[in-house]
């Protein structure tokens, strides 16, 4: 996956939307929250932080190299806040860590 911050973002409020101390912004069944919940956490989470990890990252270099200010901040910022999102979302990290990919 590439580095833009407005999938970033975009990828906040997916997980954010079935995140497990929430109900559903959309309106959704409950049922229908639940089962998108335990899919992201099985199939989806740990890719989603690898993802944010590595573009945060590679922003981060990027920043660090450059003497001007640079549109990386904003990659970093999306990418630390989705990461920080998926740490405190109350998931099962235990069972996101342990499948694998």
């Amino acid at each position: 996956m590439d580095e833009d911050p407005c999938k970033l973002r975009i990828t906040w409020c997916w997980v954010s939307e079935f995140s497990p101390s929430t109900s559903s912004d959309m309106g959704l069944p409950r049922e229908f929250h639940e089962q998108c919940r335990m899919s992201l956490e099985l199939d989806y989470l740990k890719s989603f932080y690898c993802w944010a990890r590595d573009a945060a990252s590679s922003a981060t270099n990027k920043i660090i190299e450059s003497t001007a200010p640079l549109p990386e901040v904003k990659v970093r910022n999306a990418a630390l806040r989705l990461m920080l999102l998926i740490y405190t979302g109350n998931y099962d990290i235990g069972m996101v860590l342990q499948k694998p990919k």
